[in-house]
């Protein structure tokens, strides 16, 4: 890889992450001037020193893909300034659209017509170094236009910088709105785009709704840690609404779908397992008996399990029959029986003498 071979000739000797490189490459896409520049910002932070005489990486590979050399900023900022009134306005609403973005939606943050708004885009194109054409993309709803990309994401990450902080709720509302309207009945399918706007349009309704429904789409791949992701976030969001039992009964919804997330990556007897289902257990209790209860009860039950404190779970499974035997439903009742068994298999187990050494 070129990134490689040029930061083995800028570093000789050092003993850098091979990950390094494609940091590199993620954060300039390969391009000469942003990769030097990028590196040399690294040098001025810090982040990247000489260290008894042999170039050293002194933080996180995480810490090194955020931030921006001031002189690109500039030079961004002042190529930018350069452009045409029209032109800067649908690059700048491009830039809460996204890297990529259709021209309706832009049409959408400026309430304008689409038509207008493409041929703009078109000129953009042609005129500048910012975007590329991408083809065209049609909503559910029958609406067509054409989509963009800007040339390069830091492009998008200065222009989006330069707004105002209710100018980027403003129009990440408005976009969501329209994105929202477009694919009707569809609008899952995008999930975590609308979930994106509608939280940083500050519209905490709408994006804990589509937050859920980006976990269950991730789950659906069996991707945990994005889902964990989704309804961390939904958490977060869910907390700045007023307290009321239909907030309760969305956090018990998202506490529950959580819980078995963390089962899948961190291990039944994680710490954050047990925390999400004491948290679940205690809305339930909050609200009187509804049916998160069950679910809730066996979380817990199987995370006492897994870490040997018996007692508990014979506490747990008793509320686990009575809740079954209440709600009168049989496969509440056969999974009740079957969690107690699994419960008292681990108890007997425990209880056996180890065998004798030879």
């Amino acid at each position: 890889m070129a990134i490689a071979e040029y930061l083995k000739a800028r570093f000789p000797g050092a003993q850098l992450p091979t990950e390094l490189a494609r940091s590199v490459h993620q954060r300039t896409e390969g391009n000469p001037l942003f990769m030097v520049n990028m590196v040399e910002y690294w040098i001025t932070q810090g982040w990247l020193a000489e260290v008894e005489g042999r170039w050293t990486l002194r933080v996180g590979l995480s810490e090194v893909q955020v931030g921006m050399p001031a002189s690109l900023r500039q030079m961004l900022e002042a190529q930018f300034d350069r452009l045409r009134p029209e032109e800067r306005r649908v690059l700048a609403v491009g830039s809460v659209a996204g890297v990529e973005f259709s021209a309706a939606t832009v049409a959408a943050g400026l309430e304008d017509d689409v038509i207008r708004i493409e041929e703009q885009c078109a000129t953009v194109e042609r005129r500048t170094q910012w975007l590329r054409s991408c083809g065209e993309q049609t909503w559910p709803d029958g609406t067509v236009a054409g989509r963009y990309g800007f040339v390069h994401a830091l492009y998008q990450e200065v222009l989006y910088s330069r707004l105002t902080a209710a100018r980027r709720v403003y129009l990440h509302r408005q976009i969501g709105m329209r994105v929202e309207t477009g694919y009707g009945l569809w609008a899952g399918e995008i999930a975590a785009e609308l979930a994106m706007h509608f939280e940083q349009g500050r519209d905490a309704r709408r994006a804990v709704t589509y937050l859920r429904q980006a976990a269950d789409n991730a789950l659906r791949r069996y991707a945990n840690r994005e889902a964990i992701d989704h309804l961390t976030r939904g958490l977060a969001v869910l907390n700045t609404l007023p307290e009321t039992p239909e907030r309760s009964q969305q956090e018990l919804d998202l506490l529950l779908a959580l819980g078995p997330a963390l089962m899948a990556t961190k291990g039944y007897g994680a710490a954050e397992v047990a925390c999400t289902y004491a948290q679940a257990l205690t809305l339930c209790q909050q609200t009187g008996e509804t049916p998160q209860l069950f679910p809730a009860l066996v979380g817990l039950h199987r995370f006492y399990v897994l870490r040997g404190e018996l007692p508990k779970t014979r506490v747990l499974g008793a509320r686990l029959l009575t809740s079954a035997q209440s709600a009168q439903d049989p496969v509440l009742l056969v999974t009740a029986h079957y969690t107690i068994g699994r419960g008292c298999l681990c108890s007997f187990k425990e209880s056996l003498p180890a065998p004798a050494s030879t």
